[in-house]
């Protein structure tokens, strides 16, 4: 289903003054209220704009609550403000090739401790655990700033 661009617009706009719910995103933009025949239609129009823009880190919410308020995400306020000219992106392609590096490299370790007497008693196993740790720490420190620009 195809979310209205314009509609995206005028949902961070929204945002930008402060926290709102859905309810009260549907009564800005389309000056219906709670009363109003249509307002289930245009509610579930701005509810599945939302839900994109969360999908792709430009709007969060808290976990628990009936009515929780949505807010505009760091990652959102610099993309809106274009604070670093270069295009931002969560995971940046160099990024990808590391998270899928580490995990290639788990799986080899995994393999080499099932079909190795010895594991970790040589250099064939010790250096590619060791990598395998610098790379993990690595991959989790750098999704938590990816975490952080979301949330």
């Amino acid at each position: 289903m195809k979310i209205s661009k314009a509609l995206d617009g005028e949902v961070l706009s929204s945002l930008r003054a402060g926290r709102r719910t859905v309810g009260e995103l549907t009564e800005k933009i389309y000056g219906v209220t709670r009363n109003h025949p249509e307002y289930r239609s245009y509610y579930m129009k701005v509810f599945r704009s939302v839900k994109a823009l969360q999908q792709k880190g430009y709007v969060s919410t808290n976990f628990f609550g009936r009515d929780r308020p949505y807010r505009l995400t760091p990652f959102a306020a610099a993309k809106m403000m274009e604070i670093d000219k270069e295009e931002q992106k969560l995971f940046p392609p160099r990024e990808l090739v590391i998270y899928s590096f580490t995990i290639g490299l788990g799986i080899l370790n995994m393999l080499i401790a099932i079909y190795s007497d010895n594991w970790l008693s040589g250099l064939g196993t010790t250096i590619p655990y060791s990598l395998l740790l610098v790379l993990t720490g690595y991959c989790l420190t750098r999704l938590t700033d990816a975490l952080r620009k979301v949330s």
